[in-house]
């Protein structure tokens, strides 16, 4: 499969690409060459052969043009494109092809619809934006997929060794049938969630192509169009954050699970974009991580072994300092700061109004207190949302010096392995160190 997704531009070179060289071979080609040989040998006319040759370019273009005007070679090529940037997988599972064929079926109507559209109707970047997204979701389709038929393997592989295992086990009577048993559990729990999501996948597809059918019905609504797109970024960002929380999950324990989850649910809870955002980054960039450390440890184990133990410690900072940012948020609600600066015009508006009579001084200072109190705790509150845009700017150097490292690894060359996972590694034990350092003084201040 292509590493770029596919979009309008893309799309529109390609079809156009492909119906030049169809078109300037084959028939074409071959009448072309027969009346140049005969000009040039047979009649010794090269001016003959010239013209000839002029007018098969005219024809081909005046071919060429009609054939990007086809429906019919729209759809054709279309699923050409399509079919070759996504290559048939070697699944064992019908229900995974079936899933496959659905997915990459809703794209192809979509793209080709979106693509009518724009040939028919005015110009929309909104439908244009539908076709990298949709590729997108194709894409998740697949690796969800993958990664279930993967699982799927090792627990039939696990089941079968299950006689062996028991007569091989050592220790304390029950102890390995017992960790073995959980850890079967949490793989068949995996497998349902990758399920899910690909039926989840499949129907979004199939949803986003009826709606791109009512579009080309009733065209002419950028706001709708608008709303479409909207809907679709939201799955892909939503169903990506699925895909790389499971990964991620995989390679720590039940307890820093159990922090993601509660992280994602804190800041949902509380409508926090800039704290949701920052997990999926930290979330995206540790799983990111995993199978290179794994190609890595395969090949250079004693090397690796270090950071591996850096990147997992710089992910757990990464969550323990965003999880002190929920604690502070949740204790700035937003609805309660509004609520006091809105109350302090009126506080002065009362409080002028009653210094205009005598009898009115304990209500002005009883008002007074009131208003003295609103701007101290304005001013709490404002000191706080300065610490959690510190934490969460911490946050983001755990992840930043994650995707540094993953760089790094990629472009590690046997030749100079040690000296490059020894620089990675102290590049994330200072930013570890760093992190700590400053959530520690926030400690002591009691604001963590």
């Amino acid at each position: 499969m292509s590493d770029s997704e596919l979009t309008y531009p893309i799309l529109r070179n390609e079809l156009t690409r492909r119906v030049f060289q169809y078109t300037f071979s084959g028939p074409l080609l071959l009448v072309w060459s027969i009346g140049l040989l005969t000009f040039l040998i047979m009649f010794e006319r090269p001016l003959f052969a010239l013209i000839w040759s002029g007018a098969m370019v005219t024809l081909g273009f005046m071919m060429a043009a009609d054939h990007l005007r086809t429906p019919k070679v729209h759809e054709r090529l279309i699923r050409s494109i399509i079919q070759k940037r996504f290559p048939a997988l070697e699944l064992t599972d019908g229900s995974f092809q079936s899933a496959v064929e659905q997915g990459i079926n809703a794209f192809t109507e979509t793209t080709l619809k979106v693509y009518q559209c724009e040939k028919q109707q005015d110009p929309d970047a909104h439908l244009r934006r539908l076709i990298p997204l949709t590729h997108n979701m194709v894409t998740l389709l697949r690796e969800s997929i993958r990664e279930a038929q993967e699982l799927e393997r090792g627990l039939n592989l696990a089941k079968g060794s299950t006689a062996e295992g028991e007569f091989l086990q050592t220790g304390k009577p029950g102890e390995v049938p017992s960790k073995r048993q959980e850890s079967m559990d949490d793989i068949r729990r995996e497998v349902e969630q990758a399920g899910f999501s690909v039926k989840e996948i499949v129907q979004h597809l199939e949803t986003l192509m009826l709606k791109v059918f009512q579009v080309k019905q009733l065209p002419g609504d950028p706001v709708r169009n608008s709303e479409l797109v909207r809907e679709a970024e939201e799955m892909v960002t939503r169903l990506t954050c699925q895909i790389e929380s499971r990964r991620a999950d995989r390679y720590v324990s039940p307890e820093v699970q159990q922090t993601r989850e509660s992280l994602e649910a804190g800041f949902s809870e509380i409508n926090s974009s800039d704290g949701l955002s920052a997990l999926q980054r930290l979330v995206y960039e540790y799983a990111q991580l995993q199978p290179l450390l794994d190609r890595k440890r395969a090949s250079d184990s004693i090397g690796v072994v270090h950071i591996t133990a850096s990147v997992g410690e710089t992910y757990r900072l990464g969550l323990s300092l965003l999880h002190d940012g929920l604690e502070l948020m949740r204790a700035v609600r937003p609805s309660e700061r509004r609520r006091l600066e809105a109350e302090l015009p009126e506080l002065e508006e009362k409080i002028e109004a009653a210094r205009a009579v005598q009898s009115q001084g304990e209500r002005v200072k009883l008002m007074q207190e009131t208003m003295d109190s609103h701007l101290e705790r304005l001013d709490i509150m404002q000191k706080q949302r300065l610490r959690v845009e510190k934490l969460l700017h911490l946050s983001g150097h755990c992840e930043a010096s994650l995707h540094r490292t993953r760089m790094e690894l990629a472009a590690l060359r046997a030749a100079d392995s040690e000296l490059n996972v020894t620089e990675a590694t102290e590049s994330l034990r200072r930013t570890i160190d760093q992190a700590k350092e400053i959530q520690e003084e926030l400690k002591k201040l009691g604001f963590c």
